[in-house]
């Protein structure tokens, strides 16, 4: 309860709160990348023009070598019990999330293509979606539903959106991502998430993708990098003390 719990005590809070605390999901995503794998270009969100319209960036791109690589949207809902085990998980919370974040990863590679956003993508670019929750993995059936109604979406909204920009999408819970960074390093935290979508990897988490691509070999063992200022991340922390009796 005092860390991804704390979810349900402040969902309710309105509007405010739940920007509030999808940007501090973000800002810690991009803040352990960067720790971890420093050697890679991190930018975060920026708006850009389309006329008439001003749009926003996905929450986090990663580069290499002048490129656009990886694409993050970062989702800070966790999914309702029905989401991840009811019968029909469609119409639960969080299920348009993941379908929205689907298609603003397109839209976005689509725009790159077109011109407007001032960015190349490289030609084995992916999205990520992250998440609070691991509600996809194992999830066949649920994966392919996302990506069929957001390619529905994409019709919908924005009929120049082709093929091409329907890159490959690895859905992403945040534990998953902790567990890989503390082992890879640049070229191997590109490459695991880029494997996730092969025929051998498919419905695997991106942290045992990564860790059968590194079996055998020497690779890093990271200490988490926040472990000496939890206070930050947690603001309660240092006032309870860190054995919970002050």
């Amino acid at each position: 309860r005092v860390t991804s719990g704390v979810f349900y005590d402040v969902v309710g809070g309105g509007g405010h709160i739940r920007d509030d605390y999808g940007r501090r999901f973000e800002e810690y995503c991009i803040a352990h990348m960067q720790k971890s794998v420093s050697g890679l270009n991190w930018e975060r969100e920026f708006k850009y023009r389309k006329k008439p319209n001003t749009l926003d960036t996905p929450d986090i791109l990663c580069g290499q070598n002048g490129k656009t690589s990886v694409a993050f949207e970062c989702k800070a809902t966790r999914m309702s019990h029905e989401a991840m085990f009811g019968v029909n998980p469609f119409d639960a919370r969080g299920y348009r999330d993941i379908v929205k974040a689907t298609f603003q990863l397109w839209r976005f590679f689509s725009h790159c293509r077109r011109g407007y956003v001032g960015r190349v993508v490289s030609n084995d670019a992916v999205g990520v979606v992250l998440t609070l929750d691991n509600w996809l993995v194992m999830g066949d059936t649920l994966r392919k539903r996302v990506l069929s109604d957001a390619e529905t979406l994409a019709r919908e909204k924005d009929a120049d959106i082709l093929d091409v920009d329907r890159r490959p999408i690895v859905f992403v819970a945040v534990p998953e991502l902790e567990r890989t960074l503390s082992t890879s390093t640049e070229a191997t935290f590109m490459q695991a998430l880029k494997l996730c979508n092969t025929e051998k990897y498919w419905g695997w988490r991106l942290d045992s993708v990564h860790n059968d691509l590194v079996s055998g070999t020497k690779h890093p063992q990271r200490k988490y990098p926040f472990a000496k200022e939890l206070g930050t991340l947690l603001p309660w922390w240092d006032e309870m003390g860190r054995d919970g009796r002050k």
